[in-house]
Formats: structure tokens, C-alpha cells, sequence
């Protein structure tokens, strides 16, 4: 069991393990509740979670921990672990044991953005994964990233995911949409996109509208070409692996001192393309890995002892509801940049949820009860309110082939 200062806890054992939480609610009385955890199951934000029960003022004083063991001569017993405030549960060694590393890679920085990218290594098990997530775009109605969710009175983000071919063509669509949300020129770019940015401008069409009518344009020559040019001048990282080889050297990106494009930028378009297309081969990782690390063959080989997981045909929504899950699951998850990782995730988590709404209340409003309003239903589904009538639906969704939607449970 690992606790920090929110009381957040992981059952690490291979066994169901009790909570019992005392619990001085607003009113100054003192109660206990219980909690059960399955092997290996988190329980998120107790402080929180009680709040949504009880009130804002509710603290948690204690938790104690108990599970049954087999002792050496047989018998049952119930082994009790209590954690008060500041106290800590697991050591340092321990937390390292059940760590897990993990990174992403998207085709921008502003979120949300397109994730191409997931690569998870276990340092215990020597393993690693990576997965290449099929390609889709995700649309929100109004400005993303860290100063869109910073704002504390701005209304919650609406997201529509949709379909698209590569990560390159998601990248050159999303690039486009912000190119006319921003007010750039794109009347060179057809006279369908033209016209679009127009009504677009003038309030005429939503954004999700704008992007049904120009994802489809982003294969033409005017648009392929108008937005490379756009990358070039605001995002040299991207224009690197995207931009046409001939616009890279006219700008001065990636060339070596000839000018040329260099052989370092000429790989790594090689390895964004490999990856991103889902056609490289487990040789072809692990000789990029190699190569970007500067390790020998046999360092590698040792450093994945466990092995090298590839996955290339899941979309993000398939991965976060099984094969990642299942590998982050009970484990503490190192990220280097947890803030912009996380708002990554969340953005795809929130679309889920939105569906998950969706779908909960049409089955509410065929038992005669209310539906939910977003925001109440949002605010309790991250502590688990509706978990139980979500699994309901599942299992009916199962019998006929469909796909689970999301609940606490995944996340």
C-alpha cells in the first residue's frame, strides 16, 4: 500500500485488501467508512471522494489497511496496518520495484494533440512496450492546451474525435483548423477551404463543423503545401518530420554545413515514418534505439532482457482500456512531463466520458428517470458515483458486440 499527503493508496498486494477510514465530517462528528480494494486496485483521492459524499469541510484522520494471510501453520489471520498523516507505507526501494516509465510523443505541443507515440519500460521485468496508436483527431470548440484549461470561470471543453488516415494527415488537418481559428491567409489553399474559413469567421459554422468540411481537403496539393509552410515558419520540430525535404533546406532546418539535409534529420523523418505508419519492424526499434542512445547491441539487450513489446493496430481509446492499462496498473508511473502528459490523457479520457454521459443517459430515459447534467455527471464519474450503472451498460454493450464504454475503473 502506498499513501501520499491526498490519500491516494494502492493495494500492491495479490490479495483484497479493507479500508477503514475515520472521517471527521463538517459538522465535527467522527465516522468510519469502509473501502474495498482488489489486488493491484488504486483507490484515487480519498479526501476528495468523501467530500462528494459528506461535504467540502470532511477530513480524513486515518486509514487503516487489512488483509487475510495464511500463516506458517496454517491458519487465517488478519493482518491491520494503520497510516496516520505523514506517515509513509512504502519505502523507497519498494516504490522503485512497482515503478514504471513512461513517455509520449504527440505532433504538438499545445494539446490536445495527436499522441503517435507511447512508450512504457518496466525496470523490474527489464520489459519494454511501445505502442503506436491509430491515427485519429481530436476538435475541442474553443482554445486548448495549458492557458485554454487554466482558466478557472471558462466553460468546459467540448471534444468531437475524428477518423483520419495517417498521423501526418491528423497533423496537417489540426494545423489547418488553427490556422483559421488564428485568422491566416488560406485563400490559396481552394476555394472549399476558403469558403469555410469565411463562415467560419463570421460565426456561420462551428468549429466541428469546419473540421467535417476541411479534413477532407488535406490531401490536396494547395493545402499539403500552404501548411508545410505554416510549420515552417512556427514549428521548425514538426516542419522537420512533416515539411517537404526542398522547403527544409531553402529555411535552414536540419541541413549540415552544406546545406543539404543532414543524415541525423534524415533519420529521424525515417524513424517518425516507420513508427507513425505502424510498418517498422521489432530489428528496426531496436536498431533506432541504438542508434539515438549510442549503446552498444548488447546493452540493449540487456537493458530489455524481459523483451520489446510492438503494437501498432489499437486506437488510444482500445490501448487505455486494456493492454496499457493492464501494464500501469499497481504500478507508481513516472512521466517526464506529467502536466502536459496528463493533459493529453485527459483529453482523451474526457471525450470517453462524454460518451459514456451520452449513452447512460439514454438508458436512464428509457427507465423513466432523470438524465444527468454534465457537469454534476463529470464532477462525480472521476470517484467512481456512476461506476456501477457504466459496467450495467458494458455488460449488455458485450452481448452484442460493442465496444465498453469508459469508467473509473480504466483510469
Amino acid at each position: 500500500m502506498i499513501k501520499n499527503r491526498y490519500y491516494t493508496y494502492i493495494n500492491t498486494t495479490n490479495q483484497e485488501q479493507f479500508l477503514l477510514i475515520q472521517l471527521r465530517l463538517p459538522d465535527g462528528s467522527i465516522v468510519v467508512n469502509d473501502k474495498m480494494l482488489s489486488p493491484k486496485q488504486v483507490a484515487s483521492d480519498l479526501v476528495e471522494e468523501f467530500r462528494q459524499i459528506y461535504g467540502k469541510g470532511t477530513e480524513v484522520l486515518s486509514v487503516s489497511a487489512s488483509e487475510t494471510v495464511r500463516a506458517k501453520d496454517g491458519t487465517l489471520k488478519t493482518k491491520v496496518k494503520r497510516v496516520l498523516p505523514g506517515a509513509a507505507s512504502l519505502s523507497r526501494e519498494e516504490i522503485i520495484k512497482r515503478s514504471i516509465l513512461m513517455d509520449i510523443e504527440t505532433t504538438g505541443l499545445k494539446g490536445p494533440d495527436i499522441i503517435h507515440q507511447v512508450a512504457v519500460y518496466d525496470p523490474q521485468n527489464q520489459r519494454g512496450y511501445l505502442y503506436r496508436p491509430t491515427p485519429e483527431l481530436i476538435v475541442t470548440d474553443k482554445e486548448g492546451g495549458e492557458q485554454g484549461l487554466s482558466r478557472r470561470n471558462a466553460r468546459r471543453l467540448q471534444t468531437r474525435k475524428y477518423d483520419v488516415k495517417t498521423h501526418r494527415e491528423g497533423k496537417l488537418a489540426s494545423t489547418l483548423i488553427d490556422m483559421i481559428k488564428s485568422g491566416e491567409d488560406v485563400s490559396r489553399m481552394g476555394t472549399d477551404v476558403a469558403v469555410a474559413a469565411e463562415e467560419f469567421r463570421r460565426g456561420s459554422i462551428s468549429v466541428f463543423d469546419l473540421a467535417e468540411r476541411v479534413i477532407p481537403k488535406t490531401g490536396d496539393k494547395a493545402v499539403v503545401s500552404g501548411v508545410e509552410d505554416y510549420l515552417v515558419k512556427t514549428d521548425r520540430f514538426q516542419a522537420l518530420l512533416l515539411a517537404d525535404e526542398k522547403k527544409l533546406e531553402r529555411a535552414g532546418i536540419g541541413v549540415d554545413a552544406a546545406g543539404k539535409l543532414s543524415d541525423e534529420s534524415r533519420a529521424k523523418r525515417k524513424v517518425f515514418e516507420k513508427i507513425s505508419s505502424g510498418s517498422a519492424t521489432q530489428r528496426e526499434l531496436m536498431s533506432f534505439i541504438e542508434e539515438s542512445t549510442g549503446k552498444t547491441t548488447s546493452s540493449i539487450a540487456e537493458q530489455f532482457k524481459g523483451g520489446l513489446e510492438w503494437q501498432s493496430k489499437k486506437s488510444i481509446q482500445e490501448l487505455m482500456s486494456g493492454d496499457l492499462a493492464d501494464v500501469l496498473r499497481g504500478k507508481v508511473t513516472w512521466i517526464a512531463n506529467a502536466s502536459f502528459e496528463a493533459k493529453q490523457f485527459g483529453r482523451q479520457i474526457d471525450a470517453l466520458a462524454q460518451e459514456s454521459l451520452r449513452e447512460l443517459n439514454i438508458s436512464r430515459e428509457a427507465k423513466g428517470l432523470a438524465p444527468l447534467e454534465e457537469g454534476k455527471f463529470l464532477k462525480g464519474f472521476q470517484y467512481g458515483r456512476y461506476e456501477s450503472e457504466i459496467e450495467a451498460l458494458n455488460v449488455e454493450r458485450a452481448k452484442i458486440g460493442r465496444r465498453n464504454l469508459l469508467w473509473r475503473g480504466w483510469i
